[in-house]
Parts: C-alpha cells; sequence; structure tokens
C-alpha cells in the first residue's frame, strides 16, 4: 500500500519534471527559477481596481481592501517562494545519479501542503473581502466569483471532455 502511494508521488513529480523541462527547452530560457515582480508586487493591481470599482467601494471600504490586499499578495509571495524552494530541491534530487525516493516523497508532500496553504489564503482572503461588502455589494461579489469560477483556466479538464460532448459527439454510442 505504501509502495502504491510512492509510486504515484514519484509518476507525479516525473509529469511535472518532464514538462518543466519541455518548458524551458522550448522556451529556450535558462533553468533558474525566476519571481516575477509584478506578479508577485505587494501593491494591488489591476485585479484590485477593477473589483473596487465593481463593488462601488466608499473610500473606507477601498483602504481597507486595499490593506487586505497587500496582506494578500505579500503572504501567497512568501509561500510561492518557499514553494518553488522545494521544487528546486525536487529538481536537484531528480539530478543526482541515484535520486532518494523517500526524500522526494516528502518533497513532493511539503509541495501538496503549500499549494493546500495557498488555496486556504485564498479563501480567507475572498471571505474578508466579502466582510467589507454592503448587502448590495455582496450580491455583486457573488457573481464575481462565480464568473470567475467559470472561467476557462478554473475548470478542471480540457473544453469539450469529460461528458463526450466534444467534437460533436453528444448522444452518439461507440465512439
Amino acid at each position: 500500500m505504501r509502495s502504491k502511494y510512492l509510486i504515484y508521488a514519484l509518476v507525479l513529480i516525473l509529469a511535472f519534471l518532464s514538462g518543466w523541462v519541455g518548458f524551458r527547452f522550448i522556451k529556450g530560457e535558462s533553468p533558474e527559477p525566476v519571481v516575477s515582480e509584478l506578479a508577485f508586487d505587494s501593491i494591488p493591481g489591476r485585479g484590485f481596481f477593477g473589483i473596487a470599482r465593481i463593488l462601488e467601494f466608499d473610500d473606507v471600504q477601498r483602504e481597507k481592501f486595499r490593506e487586505m490586499e497587500i496582506r494578500y499578495r505579500t503572504d501567497l509571495r512568501d509561500l510561492m517562494i518557499s514553494m518553488n524552494e522545494f521544487e528546486s530541491l525536487i529538481v536537484e534530487e531528480f539530478s543526482k545519479s541515484a535520486p532518494d525516493t523517500s526524500r522526494l516523497s516528502e518533497l513532493a508532500l511539503q509541495v501538496g501542503k503549500i499549494q493546500g496553504e495557498i488555496k486556504q489564503l485564498s479563501i480567507d482572503h475572498f471571505l474578508s473581502i466579502r466582510d467589507i461588502c454592503d448587502e448590495r455589494q455582496t450580491e455583486k461579489l457573488a457573481v464575481l466569483f462565480s464568473n470567475m469560477h467559470e472561467r476557462p483556466g478554473f475548470r478542471r479538464g480540457r473544453e469539450g471532455q469529460g461528458r463526450g460532448e466534444g467534437r460533436n459527439r453528444f448522444g452518439r454510442r461507440g465512439n
């Protein structure tokens, strides 16, 4: 049973690394991890202004939201840096002539733990945004969240796959 999980972890890690190596090879970029200061800047970005405008925040709400956004982005940046460090350790371990599978498994678990922390951080952030909204703004926020979830990047799997509806095959048998 334990070896089964170890195999799953190794397959997951190999898939990640092959994608990463393929990406680096195709793009021709250096293998050094680069953290985009633009993406993880602690100053609220376009999303901040868009949400504040759509929800029609007053000055007090806008200031609270700005403070929450700065805190969220700072915490997110720290978690992303930490996750990148663990992923670099995974790459280092794979590059050894005899990689330690238990070490790889531990590192994979750490990456998964950080991903869970990122998800929880995002949930807490969205709930804190809701807390500063009035009733009308809360309704608008629910629509915003719904629209975010329906965007293709947030769905699991690729478009047109899953229930046999892709490629005009809906209702056909034997395909």
